[in-house]
C-alpha cells in the first residue's frame, strides 16, 4: 500500500516554493503601483500643517519620498523573478532622458553652479528636479503598460482635481477657520498657486467631457456629469485665468474634432449615429463667452465669490529680452545657457526699466514668462527645446491613437483619449506658463501614463520572462532609478526640514523672541546650510548685538556683555559672508552684512563705515537695476558726513531716480539733505527748471518731477504751492498713492478738511491694508488732526525714510 499522506509530511515541490516567491513578487508589484499613485495624489493635495511648515516643498517631499518607495518595491518585485509585459515599444519614451542630460551638460559649464543642482527653494528649473521628473515619466509609462493601471492613475488625477474644486467651494462659503492656521488668503489652495488650480479645472473639465463624448452614459451618469461641468466652469470664472480658459476652448474643439472623426468611420452603429458633440459644443460656447465677458462677470459677482487675485510674472517679451542680454551673443551660452535656475540672477542683471514703475519693481522674479521661457534663459536653446518633449510625445501618440480609435472598444477609446488629451494640456501648459513643480510633475507622469497605455494595445497581454543577460541589465537600470529617487527623496525631505525650523525661526525673531530664534535657527543650519537660514542667522546675531548694546550692565557684568558681543559680531560676519560664497551671485548677503556694518558705524568701531560702503558697493554690482542700493548707500554716506559727502549723496540719489522715477523715498531722502543742508529754496528752484526743461517728457517721467517739488513745498509750510504741484502730479499719474496721501494732508493745511477727506477716502479704496490711511481717514472724519493717536511713526511723514504708501 502507498503511505498515506497523514503519515508522512508532504514535501514543497519547486512548483510550489515559485508559487509563493511570485505571489510575494506580486505583492511588491502592487504595493508600488500603489505608492506611485499615492506620490502622485499628494504631490498635488499635500499641504503643510502650519504656515511654518511650507506646503510646496511637503508636496515635492511626500511625492518624492513615496516614488523612491515605490521604485524600490518594483526593484524587489523584478529581483525575485517577477514577469514584465514584453519589450518597451519602440522605445520612444527614452527620449525624455535628454532633459536631465542636457541640464547635466549646462550644469558643468555654468557660469555659477551654486543654485543649478538642487536649486535654493521648491524651483522647476534645478538639475534635480528636471531629473525626478524625467524618472517620474518613465515609472509612469513602466505602470500604465497595463490598461486597468493606466485607468487607475486617470481616476487619481480627476479624483484629486474634484477634491481641489470641492475644497475651494468650502472655503468660498465656509471660509477659512477650519485651516486658519495654514492657509493666509482665499487664493490659496489644496494645489498652490491660484492660476495652478485654474489648469487642473480646465484639465478636469475636459476629462469628464471625454468620458460624456466617447462612452455611453446613464441618465444619471449625464446629470452627475453635467453638475460637474457646471461646478468646474463656474469655478474657472471665479479663478479668473485667460490662459485656463484657452486652453479648455482648445481642448472642447479637438474633442469635437475627434468625435467628427469618429462619427465618420464609426457611422452606422448604435453609440454613434452620427455627429453630435453636444457636450464639446457647448463648452466651446461657454469659454468663448467667459473669454469675451468673463472679467465683467468676474467683477460682479457676489461677496464669497469675489476672490482678489494677483499673479504676476515676467511678459513673454521681457523673457526673450533678458535671453539675449544674459547670453551675450556668445553660442555656446545660447545654446546650453548660463546654468540651470539662474533665470533669478539674469533678471537681477537686465531687468527691464519699466519694471521699476510699476508696483513689481522690488520683486526678485526666479523664474519667466513659462517653463520653457525659462529654460531658454537658464539652459539655453537646447535645454529649451527639450521641454517640447512631452509635447512631442503627445502629439506623436494622439496620432497613432487617431487611426486605431475605430478599432478600439468604447472603454479603451475613452481611456487612452483621456489621458492623451490630458498629456496635451498639461504639455502645453509647460509652455505658456510658470507651473509649479506639483504641476510640472503632473505633466510628465501623463505623459508617461498615456504613452504606456497606447503601450499596452500593440501588446498582445503576453510576458516576458527576465533571464540572462536582460534580467542583469533590467536590475541594474531599475537599481540605478532606485538610486537617483532615493537621493531627490532625502535632498527634498532635508529642504522641507531645514525651511521648516527656517520659518519658525523667523517667526520667533518676527516675536522678538531672539533666544527661540537662534535656536530654531541653529537646528534649520544643522540640517542644511542655505543662504536663506545664513542670512537669517545674520539678522538674529544683528537683534542680539542690539540687545546687548541697549541693555543695561553693572560694570562686573560690562566684561561679559563685551565678550558675548564679539562672539555675535564675528559669528554674524562668518554667516553673511559664507552666505556670499554659497550663492556668489546673490547680492542679499551684503545688504546683511551692511546693516551690520551701519549698526556699528555709530558705534565709532573701526573700519565699519567702509566695511559698509563696500558691501552696498558689492550689491550693486549684483543687482545694478535695484532702486534701493544706491539709496541705502547715499544714506550711509549722508549720516557718516553730509557736508564732504554732498555730491555723493546727490548722485547716489540721482541714480536711484534714474532707476526708478516715481521713488519716493528717494524724494524723501533729497527734501532732508536739502533741509539739513538749509537749501530748500535751492532745491526748489532746481526742481522747477527740470519741470520746464522735460515739459515734452512722458507722463510717468514729468509726474514725480512734479511731486519732487510739492514735497519741498510741504517741507517749507508753502501748502498753497504745494496743493497746486501734488494736483498737478495726479493729473499726470491719476493713481501716484504717496502724492494724493502728500495732497490730502495739504488741503488739510490749507482747511480744505472735505477735500482731504476725499482724498483719504479714495486711498483708504485701493489702499485697504494701511492702517496709518484708516487712522488718518477717521481722524479727519472726527474733526481731529490726521495724527492724532500715532504712536509709532514720526508724525512729519516728510520726516521719515519709506514713503507712507508702499510702492
Amino acid at each position: 500500500m502507498p503511505p498515506s499522506s497523514s503519515t508522512f509530511p508532504q514535501q514543497a515541490t519547486p512548483s510550489s516554493s515559485i508559487s509563493k516567491r511570485a505571489l510575494r513578487a506580486a505583492r511588491f508589484s502592487h504595493a508600488a503601483f500603489f505608492l506611485f499613485v499615492a506620490g502622485m495624489v499628494l504631490s498635488l493635495l499635500a499641504i503643510g500643517p502650519t504656515a511654518s511648515i511650507p506646503t510646496p516643498l511637503v508636496k515635492f517631499a511626500l511625492g518624492a519620498l513615496l516614488l523612491a518607495l515605490s521604485i524600490i518595491c518594483l526593484f524587489v518585485a523584478r529581483a525575485m523573478g517577477q514577469q514584465s509585459p514584453a519589450g518597451l515599444g519602440r522605445g520612444g519614451v527614452f527620449i525624455v532622458f535628454l532633459l536631465p542630460i542636457v541640464y547635466l551638460i549646462s550644469f558643468l559649464a555654468a557660469v555659477d553652479r551654486s543654485v543649478g543642482l538642487l536649486g535654493t527653494g521648491n524651483e522647476v528649473d534645478s538639475l534635480l528636479f528636471v531629473m525626478f521628473v524625467a524618472l517620474s515619466l518613465f515609472l509612469s509609462f513602466l505602470f500604465a503598460r497595463s490598461i486597468r493601471r493606466a485607468r487607475t492613475i486617470l481616476m487619481a488625477l480627476l479624483t484629486s482635481a474634484l477634491i481641489a474644486g470641492a475644497f475651494q467651494y468650502l472655503v468660498i462659503f465656509g471660509g477659512m477657520g477650519f485651516l486658519s492656521s495654514v492657509f493666509t488668503d482665499d487664493t490659496i489652495n489644496l494645489i498652490g498657486k491660484w492660476n495652478d488650480l485654474g489648469l487642473l479645472s480646465a484639465l478636469a473639465a475636459l476629462i469628464i467631457m471625454v468620458r460624456s463624448e466617447f462612452s455611453p452614459l446613464a441618465f444619471r451618469g449625464k446629470i452627475l456629469s453635467g453638475i460637474a461641468l457646471v461646478l468646474i466652469l463656474f469655478l474657472l470664472l471665479v479663478i479668473n485665468f485667460s490662459t485656463a480658459w484657452w486652453m479648455l476652448l482648445g481642448g472642447a474643439v479637438l474633442i469635437a474634432g475627434a468625435k467628427y472623426f469618429l462619427s465618420r468611420k464609426i457611422g452606422g452603429t448604435q453609440t454613434h449615429r452620427g455627429f453630435s458633440a453636444w457636450w464639446a459644443g457647448i463648452i466651446v460656447l461657454i469659454s468663448i463667452a467667459f473669454l469675451i465677458f468673463g472679467g465683467m462677470l468676474n467683477a460682479h459677482l457676489p461677496g464669497p465669490f469675489s476672490v482678489p487675485s494677483l499673479e504676476v510674472r515676467p511678459a513673454l517679451s521681457s523673457t526673450y529680452d533678458i535671453a539675449g542680454q544674459a547670453h551675450g551673443g556668445s553660442a555656446v551660452r545660447t545654446l546650453i545657457g548660463n546654468g540651470p535656475n539662474t533665470f533669478g540672477e539674469a533678471w537681477l542683471q537686465y531687468k527691464p526699466a519699466g519694471v521699476n514703475e510699476t508696483q513689481f519693481w522690488s520683486v526678485d522674479f526666479i523664474t519667466g514668462f513659462s517653463v520653457l521661457m525659462t529654460a531658454l534663459v537658464s539652459v539655453g536653446l537646447i535645454g529649451a527645446l527639450m521641454w517640447l518633449i512631452p509635447l512631442l510625445l503627445s502629439i506623436l501618440g494622439l496620432l497613432r491613437l487617431w487611426k486605431l480609435m475605430p478599432e478600439l472598444s468604447s472603454a479603451q477609446r475613452t481611456l487612452i483619449f483621456s489621458l492623451g488629451i490630458a498629456s496635451l494640456f498639461m504639455s502645453v501648459a509647460l509652455l505658456v506658463y510658470a507651473l509649479s513643480q506639483d504641476m510640472v510633475l503632473l505633466a510628465f507622469i501623463v505623459t508617461g501614463a498615456f504613452l504606456g497605455s497606447l503601450g499596452s494595445l500593440r501588446s498582445d497581454g503576453s510576458v516576458a520572462p527576465l533571464l540572462g543577460r536582460m534580467r542583469i541589465v533590467v536590475l541594474l537600470g531599475m537599481l540605478l532609478l532606485a538610486v537617483l529617487f532615493s537621493f531627490t527623496a532625502f535632498a527634498s525631505v532635508r529642504r522641507l526640514l531645514a525651511s521648516s525650523y527656517e520659518n519658525l525661526s523667523a517667526l520667533a525673531l518676527s516675536n522678538n523672541n531672539v533666544v527661540d530664534a537662534a535656536s530654531y535657527g541653529a537646528q534649520s543650519q544643522s540640517i542644511e546650510l542655505m543662504g536663506s537660514n545664513l542670512r537669517l542667522g545674520v539678522e538674529i546675531d544683528l537683534a542680539a548685538m542690539r540687545q546687548l548694546a541697549s541693555a543695561s550692565t553693572s560694570p562686573a557684568q560690562a566684561a561679559t556683555a563685551r565678550t558675548q558681543f564679539q562672539a555675535l559680531l564675528t559669528q554674524a560676519i562668518s554667516q553673511g559672508q559664507a552666505a556670499a560664497l554659497m550663492n556668489p551671485l546673490d547680492y542679499q548677503p551684503y545688504l546683511e552684512l551692511s546693516n551690520v556694518y551701519a549698526f556699528l558705524t555709530p558705534l565709532n568701531v573701526q573700519g565699519a563705515y567702509q566695511s559698509e560702503v563696500t558691501a552696498y558697493e558689492e550689491a550693486m554690482k549684483l543687482d545694478p537695476t535695484n532702486p534701493a542700493i544706491p539709496l541705502l548707500l547715499a544714506r550711509a554716506e549722508a549720516s557718516e558726513n553730509l557736508s564732504s559727502n554732498s555730491s555723493q549723496v546727490q548722485d547716489l540719489i540721482k541714480q536711484s531716480l534714474t532707476l526708478k522715477p516715481d521713488y519716493t523715498d528717494a524724494f524723501l531722502l533729497a527734501e532732508q539733505v536739502a533741509v539739513a543742508q538749509n537749501d530748500v529754496q535751492t532745491a526748489i528752484a532746481a526742481a522747477k527748471s527740470a519741470i520746464l526743461s522735460d515739459q515734452g517728457d512722458t507722463a510717468e517721467n514729468l509726474g514725480p518731477l512734479w511731486f519732487q517739488l510739492g514735497l519741498f513745498y510741504y517741507v517749507e509750510n508753502d501748502m498753497t504751492d504745494a496743493v497746486t504741484a501734488f494736483q498737478n502730479s495726479l493729473s499726470l499719474i491719476p493713481n501716484y498713492a504717496n502724492a494724493q496721501y502728500f495732497l490730502g494732508l495739504a488741503y488739510y493745511s490749507v482747511k480744505q478738511t472735505q477735500n482731504a477727506i476725499a482724498e483719504f477716502e479714495q486711498l483708504s479704496q485701493t489702499n485697504s491694508g494701511n492702517t496709518e490711511v484708516a487712522l488718518i481717514l477717521a481722524n479727519l472724519e472726527a474733526g481731529k488732526n490726521p495724527f492724532a493717536g500715532e504712536t509709532q511713526k514720526p508724525v512729519n511723514p516728510a520726516q521719515r525714510a519709506q514713503a507712507p504708501i508702499g510702492q
